[in-house]
């Protein structure tokens, strides 16, 4: 309104003083290393959290590579004389799967054709899991979600070596063959039997000790 009549009908007067404010130079940082520290600051929080994830869980779990996700949250700067601290909050949300239900899942869906179970999948951290396109970003906290899970996996079998050392209790030598042959997991057998006159193995389970071999993990 100002240059009419109306510009001169409005007066604003404050009762109590206006304080504060800043006139001067103010120090900060250049945008550049504030954004370097945040990366840094970040990687070194989510390296924490994937070390204490994998130590924390149970036994029984697996944590997969990249089944997981890390929340990041900016917190209010500290500034001192010389010098600006960035803080930074990090929570991990991540997908712990049953190893055995998952191995079990696994080779029924890859390896149908193996012909032993249960089996064991060696690299079974280091499988690609991604989550589908159609999920939510908060799948964590949705009763079901679809992933996929790729890579190449290490299937060892496992033996149950209970079963198998009764099934040699007393058995003569020459029968080895036979018994292995019920064992489609077992590649071969080296068998020592002391002393060497023996024939047979013993009839006492404790005294017959078995030992397996298994080849080394294939290197990508």
């Amino acid at each position: 309104f100002k240059g009419s009549p109306r510009y001169e009908g409005f007066y604003a007067r404050s009762k109590t003083s206006v304080e504060g404010g800043f006139s001067g130079k103010i120090k900060t940082a250049p945008q550049a290393d504030i954004d370097a520290s945040q990366s840094e600051l970040r990687a070194s929080l989510k390296s924490e959290l994937l070390s204490r994830a994998y130590s924390e869980k149970p036994d029984a779990f697996v944590l997969i590579r990249n089944a997981y996700v890390v929340r990041y949250e900016n917190l209010e700067p500290l500034s001192e004389e010389n010098s600006l601290t960035i803080r930074e909050r990090a929570t991990l949300h991540g997908i712990l799967f049953n190893r055995s239900i998952l191995e079990s899942f696994v080779k029924e869906k890859a390896f149908p054709d193996i012909p032993y179970s249960p089996i064991k999948i060696k690299n079974i951290e280091d499988l690609e899991f991604e989550i589908s396109d159609s999920a939510d970003d908060l799948f964590w906290q949705e009763d079901s979600f679809t992933f996929t899970l790729e890579g190449n996996a290490y299937v060892v079998s496992t033996l149950d070596y209970d079963a198998l050392r009764v099934r040699i209790l007393g058995s003569p030598r020459k029968q080895m063959e036979a018994i292995l042959s019920e064992y489609p997991s077992i590649e071969k057998a080296d068998v020592i039997i002391r002393p060497l006159w023996k024939r047979s193995f013993p009839t006492d389970g404790s005294r017959i000790l078995i030992r397996t071999l298994e080849n080394t993990l294939p290197q990508e």
